[in-house]
């Protein structure tokens, strides 16, 4: 049976773009063929899961995992004069909205799985993901609310 190199991948911060490789070693008298991956488990993430011969690449990054809650109304609007919606996970935010209100998840991090498989079985892979405080604030410190950059002065 295979093992994969590294089985625990360097931690990543939620929200930040990363890249992670895995090597494949067979196990005696095992040639490994047909190596394919995806991410184990909801939420579903903007990951791509690559591979040549034996080496797995992972990239993308963790958006929806915390349940961090966004309220916003419709751009020009406020929640006296339009409905509220409110979605969950960094990925769900569309830009230039009247966002007004965060409920921030304050869970420290989470595990995420990955399995890798290949022609004679297969293996996984696990990585933690860090909800550092800073995450959020960079979050909104650069969100495009309710188009206010673009507006002419």
């Amino acid at each position: 049976m295979a093992t994969a190199s590294p089985a625990t991948l360097p931690p990543v911060n939620h929200n930040t773009v990363f890249t992670a490789t895995v090597n494949l070693v067979p196990g005696p008298m095992e040639m490994i063929t047909g190596v394919t991956g995806s991410l184990v488990g909801t939420p579903v993430e903007p990951i791509v899961i690559t591979a040549v011969g034996t080496t797995v690449t992972i990239t993308g990054k963790h958006q929806n995992l915390f349940k961090d809650k966004f309220t916003f109304t419709p751009q020009d609007t406020s929640d006296k004069t339009a409905p509220s919606t409110t979605v969950e996970g960094i990925g769900a935010v569309p830009d230039k909205q009247n966002l007004y209100d965060l409920k921030q998840d304050q869970r420290k991090s989470e595990t995420r799985t990955y399995l890798i498989s290949y022609s004679g079985g297969s293996v996984t892979v696990t990585q933690e993901v860090l909800n550092p405080l800073d995450v959020i604030l960079s979050f909104m410190e650069n969100y495009n609310y309710n188009d206010y950059k673009n507006k002419p002065k």
